[in-house]
């Protein structure tokens, strides 16, 4: 089986849903087409916004969905119990591909993104994953949604 990543903002409003589920779907089409249906499986953090938004496409689809979850709501581990620096590191170590989508800023607004100086989104861990997977030279590519 062949593992592709789709992570990103956490904070999608549910107003905005409809933007993202498109976008979510063409990266899981690409999977379908590159790998087959019986080959693809989507791999995400099991939070809220773009990762429920892949599992619940996912599961409307009859794909195959794995969510790497942390143990701990904080970015390190404690107590030998994986945070989501961790569970992020996993993703991008189990998977042969990775999306990452974020919420597009506005000019007015400026760049909001700690992990991306001078790109135009809003601040999302998924951009840390898409990092450690670009550095793990796994391919890695961002979409912003406007």
């Amino acid at each position: 089986t062949y593992k592709v990543a789709i992570v990103g903002t956490s904070n999608v409003p549910h107003w905005r849903k409809k933007d993202f589920i498109p976008v979510v779907n063409e990266a899981i089409d690409w999977g379908i087409q590159r790998f087959g249906r019986t080959h693809l499986t989507i791999v995400s953090g099991g939070a809220e916004g773009v990762d429920s938004i892949a599992e619940e496409c996912c599961r409307e689809r009859g794909i195959d969905f794995m969510a790497i979850k942390p143990e701990v709501e904080q970015w390190k581990d404690m107590f030998g119990k994986r945070g989501y620096r961790t569970r992020n590191t996993m993703i991008a170590k189990t998977v042969c591909k990775l999306y990452n989508f974020v919420q597009a800023s506005s000019e007015e607004q400026g760049p909001k993104c700690k992990h991306c100086p001078g790109e135009l989104h809003w601040r999302s861990a998924g951009c840390w994953t898409e990092e450690t997977a670009d550095k793990l030279g796994v391919e890695a590519i961002k979409v912003i949604v406007p």
